[in-house]
């Protein structure tokens, strides 16, 4: 069985990984039909294969796999915290992926406790945890906690000089969440930081430096600088088509961003072409299209002020994000947000309250609300506007 761990290793090609996942499902099989008489090492199999299975983005196998572990752990009060930690960082990747945030914020604080209680602070994945718990605020729309998680997991490695790509990955979210609350100097600053840590040489470093480009281009358009962002964009895309294709998630986070460029450009056409093209390849990767349908909704909104387009399009995010099943984020309370004020456009107020009410309660169940205070002030007059407008036609 160990050997088909030895031959099983998640960072091979693509044109192997149905090989590899046969032979690790297999393994995993043998494993549940015949444990060892060692929990421990029952659970540090368990785990080993959930690895493998993470990194083959087989989500729901890795999770069973992991509950197994957990399992083994029960019946092993004194195994290895290590492990344990382990196990359970899996459990917040398996939750994470199902969109179940809390639940997934809740197995790494069990993590990090388990670390300080047993005085391992040194050798847990501290870090690791701190940025799993920073990534579980963002996506649900916390981010200034986000922020301080990430924050947390950067002075850790600072006091330990451990730097290179794993130090560099910290500084790349911590720059994403910056252009998230609207703080792009402060983005910049820890890119500039990022690109002197790694390079184009080899093609895992080049494929985050290149996000690192994409990333200050969105800080630039953020700024209003938008021929410097159109400079680090375009090459960006040019070195991502010749290097990693079209067919990849950071393909089409540059096709939105230069999106974004092409709306402060007045390009307006051409930035919905684009989106147009992002939604194609989602399609492809599987990956929801909400924020798309979002973006050029905002377009005939804001720009175009074509209101009929916009309510088709806002009304396709909103749809399309319930598919998801994160609809009980900020990044949907916006959508919904944007529905209503279109079917206000198109005189339909008793829709506009709806969805505007549904927006308002979104915004108000996030743990952090500190970043939205002008939202939600603005969400609560329109609701108490319309309903006066339907108390008066009464």
């Amino acid at each position: 069985m160990l050997d088909s761990f030895q031959t099983a290793d998640p960072t091979r090609t693509f044109g192997e990984k149905l090989t590899i996942k046969k032979v690790m499902e297999d393994s995993y099989e043998k494993l549940k039909k015949n444990p060892l008489d060692d929990h421990s090492l029952n659970a540090e199999l368990y785990n080993t294969i959930a690895e493998a299975f993470f990194g083959m983005t087989s989500v729901d196998l890795a999770s069973q796999a992991v509950n197994h572990g957990l399992e083994e752990i029960e019946k092993s009060p004194s195994l290895d915290p290590i492990v344990h930690v382990k196990l359970l960082i899996g459990r917040a990747k398996g939750y994470s992926a199902r969109k179940d945030y809390l639940v997934a914020l809740q197995s790494l604080e069990v993590a990090l406790t388990i670390c300080k209680k047993n005085k391992l602070l040194e050798v847990c994945p501290v870090d690791e945890i701190y940025l799993y718990m920073a990534e579980n605020q963002h996506n649900n729309g916390n981010m200034l906690i986000a922020k301080k998680h990430i924050n947390k997991s950067l002075k850790w490695m600072q006091t330990r000089n451990i730097g290179g790509l794993r130090y560099a990955l910290k500084l790349l979210f911590m720059a994403v969440l910056e252009n998230s609350i609207q703080q792009p100097e402060e983005a910049l600053i820890h890119l500039a930081e990022l690109r002197s840590i790694i390079s184009l040489k080899s093609k895992e470093e080049s494929y985050y430096y290149l996000e690192a480009e994409l990333r200050a281009g969105e800080a630039l358009i953020k700024l209003e600088k938008y021929n410097e962002a159109e400079v680090k964009i375009s090459k960006s895309i040019e070195l991502l088509e010749l290097n990693f294709g079209k067919i990849n998630g950071l393909y089409t986070y540059a096709l939105s961003t230069k999106g974004l460029l092409y709306v402060g450009l007045g390009k307006y056409d051409d930035s919905i072409n684009l989106f147009k093209e992002n939604i194609q390849i989602k399609k492809l990767l599987k990956i929801n299209y909400a924020f798309d349908y979002n973006k050029m909704g905002n377009i005939y909104y804001h720009k175009i002020q074509d209101y009929e387009l916009a309510l088709r399009n806002y009304s396709e995010a909103v749809r399309l994000d319930g598919l998801s099943k994160s609809n009980s984020t900020s990044e949907s309370g916006f959508y919904k947000r944007n529905l209503g004020f279109a079917y206000y456009k198109n005189n339909d107020n008793v829709l506009a309250l709806k969805y505007l009410k549904e927006s308002k309660v979104i915004f108000e169940s996030l743990i952090d609300r500190s970043n939205y205070p002008v939202t939600l002030k603005g969400l609560n007059e329109w609701v108490e506007y319309f309903e006066q407008v339907a108390l008066e036609k009464k």
